[in-house]
């Protein structure tokens, strides 16, 4: 609660949140509110890792609200990259493909390794390639014959 209630026991507190593309239609940062009640505990869900939030607050009595408080700008941890879009495969020789893909999305950190699997049947594929490149060259192929991969 306030240090000062201006007489009046305070009835409820309004918690806003604005930033991680919570763009408005004028393109500035668009501010929702999150919570109005009597608790003095909330926790808000859905928020994206890695991503940085501004949040104030103000509490209400009968009298009406009081002014909002300083912004309290808060990082959430990192989480697990996204999914990387279907690879890009190119034939370099009959018996060589590359295979290259694009990096995710940051979800706060910088991906430290990719896996790329490989096989003939989509129940089969092996893990062919495991590291930070964006890239990799797959040897031993066998021509006109159907393959799959994922990253």
């Amino acid at each position: 609660p306030p240090g000062v209630d201006g007489g009046s026991p305070v009835s409820v507190y309004s918690v806003e949140v604005c930033g991680a593309g919570t763009q408005g239609s004028a393109g500035q940062e668009e501010v929702r509110e999150v919570y109005q009640g009597s608790e003095v505990d909330y926790t808000v869900c859905n928020l994206l890792p890695g991503r940085t939030y501004s949040f104030r607050l103000r509490a209400a009595n009968k009298a009406g609200y009081g002014p909002l408080s300083e912004h309290c700008e808060v990082t959430m941890g990192p989480g697990a990259p996204e999914p990387c879009k279907a690879p890009h495969i190119t034939c370099k020789s009959p018996t060589v493909a590359v295979v290259s893909w694009e990096a995710p999305a940051s979800n706060g950190a910088a991906v430290s390794e990719y896996r790329v699997e490989w096989g003939a049947a989509e129940g089969t594929m092996q893990v062919c390639y495991s590291g930070a490149s964006l890239t990799h060259e797959v040897k031993g192929l066998l021509p006109a014959t159907n393959y799959f991969c994922r990253v």
